[in-house]
């Protein structure tokens, strides 16, 4: 069970309950022995993309116990919000997942580059990937997950950037699927206006 806090954050998307989020929730419930894997040794880290309200991630932290959770969206207004509903579900703070400002704006293919090649150099990160390196997200989730999150036309390239940027390289020595590093996102062919 999740309990949330339906505050309607004006001016933001992020701030409604989209039926994609509830409809993921339930697949992962369903689907959760895909994700958990008997051999892995640190726990799975797992990056929600436009989390919104946290229907998805609040399931998933409460699906997969152990698993590291981030929830992220760009609207710190929203961000607000996903604290209230993570406090209402998790009482214990070393379980509870996170929070993070992600914004998509923020990846492209040059700032990906910029930050491939400092990391390479051994030197900082700048530009509008350093948050993300400093908090040591770059190349870190073994999965991602995102519902109804592209509803502008840029959209798409741009999560193909922050998939790039932000999901663990695949191991090669790896036989189990479970273990592999993979984005999961549910996108509705059609949204209410």
């Amino acid at each position: 069970t999740v309990h949330l806090t339906l505050h309607q954050v004006l001016e933001s998307i992020g701030g409604r309950l989209w039926d994609a989020s509830v409809l993921m929730a339930a697949w992962l419930g369903e689907n959760r022995s895909s994700f958990q894997s008997s051999d892995r040794a640190r726990p799975l880290r797992i990056l929600e993309i436009g989390a919104g309200l946290g229907v998805v991630g609040l399931a998933v932290g409460k699906i997969l116990p152990s698993a590291q959770v981030l929830m992220t969206d760009y609207d710190p207004c929203v961000l607000d919000v996903l604290q209230t509903n993570i406090a209402a579900n998790f009482s214990d703070t070393t379980s509870r997942p996170d929070t993070a400002i992600l914004d998509f704006r923020d990846f492209t293919a040059e700032s990906r580059a910029e930050a491939a090649s400092a990391v390479s150099g051994g030197i900082a990160v700048e530009g509008p990937l350093k948050r993300y390196a400093e908090a040591g997200q770059l190349n870190a989730f073994d999965v991602i997950l995102a519902s109804d999150v592209v509803y502008d036309s840029y959209h798409g390239c741009r999560l193909a950037q922050v998939i790039a940027a932000m999901l663990a390289p695949e191991c090669c020595a790896c036989d189990d699927p479970t273990a592999r590093p993979r984005a999961v996102f549910l996108l509705p062919d059609s949204r209410p206006q």
